[in-house]
């Protein structure tokens, strides 16, 4: 009879062996539990709603199953243990309830009347399972002594007084155990509740002052209530700003294609600038030699020596001269010329800064190739690896199988196997881990139920009772 003690709390029986009355220490009573570190004891409600003391289970020791071919595999995550079912348990006929108590060693600290802390071990109630199995009817040993005994019947009737007597005995032996455990069970208890009292004092007194502090922090919560509301606050304003962004960097993209463009015309108008410009310099440089030989050959107007003629073309002349000199004519529109190129030079500049670095335009994903491209405004492009997955330092991954209650094959015993191929797994190896998970609404909970993983990556899962509907979870 084996059963497995789940991670939600109940208690489910793997196998469907049947035991009658009358069985004495015949039928083994395993238990998987998926923890260590725990004392398991077990007890049983007789059909007659009699309950049987708790008697301690062997320590657990790691749970391991044998193949066809002689093949063992050890689990590291299910525990076992067993005992062996008493007549006094099989007496009757009916239904009998199982017990498993689980109890662990924990640290409990303690404040003395001075604020010491003690830490000390002592033995906390964890968690119950319980379950049921049938006792079946069968003619239980009864001897009538015969009228006339003969030497036979007394040796038959000392023998069934053996049994009985080795039963009751074994019984009054735990009793005595028990008697001696309760007994300094009693003597802890006394001396833990005069350490009690003393903690009592001590607790009223920092109840007091939790009181206070409660007071306190019930002052702290208005105000933080009223913090809560001046974030959400300023958090929708926060949100209209980000909206408010966002529209401003669609603008900036725009007014950056704009500007590629004004550089683009602006290069050109530079490059006929510098025509124009070297044009200018030429005629300045013209100009400045006419100017220079004007000054050395220029004539007073007013000469009276000179004819009329003469005076007009030295008027003429100096009029020329006056122009070229005081910012008139050439000169004039060679100012305008440079301005205009100044101002060139500074918004070429301001394009060049704002357009120093190349900005990204696109981003696409290659799920094949695992590998991602950012394309740039300049035309470059750069591709980087994606991650792999398999969670925290690498590794395989999770992949999930969903079954049918209708996958479940029934064996000759009566219980149900579900087997999964290497194929199904993708695993080469028995190098991972399968969980199974029942289906349960719509959810999944997960079962502490043994799965068997081949070497060539196959698992299956045998002795299960009832199907279900689920999952089977691999990791690695």
């Amino acid at each position: 009879m084996l059963f497995l003690l789940q991670g939600d709390g109940t208690m489910q029986r793997l196998d469907s062996g049947r035991i009658f009355q009358g069985s004495n220490n015949f039928t083994e009573l395993g238990i998987i539990y998926p923890y260590q570190g725990v004392t398991l004891s077990v007890a049983f409600t007789l059909p007659n709603d009699i309950d049987t003391y708790y008697t301690p289970l062997p320590p657990l020791e790691p749970y391991t199953l044998k193949g066809n071919n002689g093949e063992t595999k050890v689990f590291e995550n299910l525990y076992y243990t067993s005992t062996r079912i008493p007549s006094s348990v099989t007496a009757m006929q009916g239904s009998v309830k199982v017990t498993v108590l689980a109890t662990a060693a924990a640290e409990v600290t303690t404040v003395d009347n001075e604020g010491r802390l003690t830490t000390e071990e002592q033995a906390v109630l964890c968690t119950s399972y319980a379950a049921t199995f049938m006792v079946e009817y069968a003619a239980l040993p009864v001897y009538t002594v015969p009228d006339d005994p003969t030497e036979a019947d007394f040796q038959k009737l000392v023998e069934l007084l053996t049994v009985y007597q080795g039963t009751i005995s074994g019984e009054v032996a735990e009793l005595k155990t028990r008697m001696t455990t309760a007994e300094g069970d009693i003597g802890t208890l006394q001396a833990d509740m005069t350490e009690a009292q003393g903690d009592i004092s001590s607790l009223e007194k920092r109840m007091t002052a939790a009181e206070t502090d409660i007071d306190n922090l019930q002052s702290d919560m208005s105000t933080a209530e009223g913090d809560i509301s001046s974030l959400k606050t300023r958090m929708t304003a926060a949100e209209e700003n980000v909206e408010e962004l966002q529209s401003d960097i669609t603008t900036a993209k725009a007014n950056i294609s704009a500007l590629q463009a004004d550089m683009t015309e602006a290069q050109g108008d530079i490059s006929s600038l510098e025509t124009r410009m070297a044009d200018a310099e030429d005629d300045i440089n013209t100009a400045q030699s006419n100017i220079t030989a004007l000054q050395n050959d220029k004539q007073d107007k007013t000469d009276s020596s000179l004819d009329t003629a003469d005076k007009t073309v030295v008027g003429a002349i100096n009029e020329i001269y006056e122009e070229l000199t005081q910012g008139g004519g050439v000169n004039s529109r060679l100012d305008t010329l440079e301005a205009e190129l100044n101002v060139l030079d500074s918004r070429v500049e301001d394009v060049e800064e704002k357009t120093a670095q190349p900005l990204m335009t696109d981003f696409t994903v290659d799920v094949d190739a695992a590998t991602a491209t950012k394309f740039y405004n300049n035309g470059d492009s750069s591709t980087i690896p994606l991650p792999a997955g398999g969670g925290t330092g690498g590794g395989g991954g999770v992949s999930t199988f969903s079954f049918a209650e209708a996958t479940w094959v029934q064996q000759t015993d009566g219980t149900y196997t579900l087997t999964l191929t290497a194929t199904q797994t993708g695993k080469s190896n028995n190098n991972y881990t399968a969980l199974v998970a029942a289906a349960d609404g719509t959810g999944f909970s997960l079962l502490a139920i043994a799965v068997i993983i081949n070497t060539d990556g196959s698992l299956y899962i045998e002795g299960v009772t009832t199907p279900f509907a689920g999952r089977v979870t691999i990791i690695g």
